[in-house]
């Protein structure tokens, strides 16, 4: 498997490094008992690990169908 470049992982340190400043930021929030069920919404450092590689993949999906997309335009107009 081959190594990771020095982008990819100057990447990942950038993710990294904003994910801290992101927790610095953020108020302390205090825990109250609520009666309701509310659901509980990840932070945002918890979803950024989660799904860390889903704008790489969105990106990508939006690129082939913009392809796709341009593909069928040119050819609607070489065959009408």
């Amino acid at each position: 498997m081959a190594k990771k470049s020095r982008r990819a992982r100057s990447k990942v340190e950038y993710r990294r490094k904003l994910a801290e400043a992101t927790i610095k930021r953020q108020p302390q929030r205090f825990e109250t008992a609520s009666t309701s069920s509310e659901s509980e919404v990840p932070s945002p450092i918890q979803a950024a690990t989660k799904y860390q590689y889903m704008l790489i993949e969105l990106r990508r999906i939006g690129i082939i169908a913009g392809s796709m997309l341009f593909v069928l335009i040119v050819l609607a107009f070489i065959l009408g």
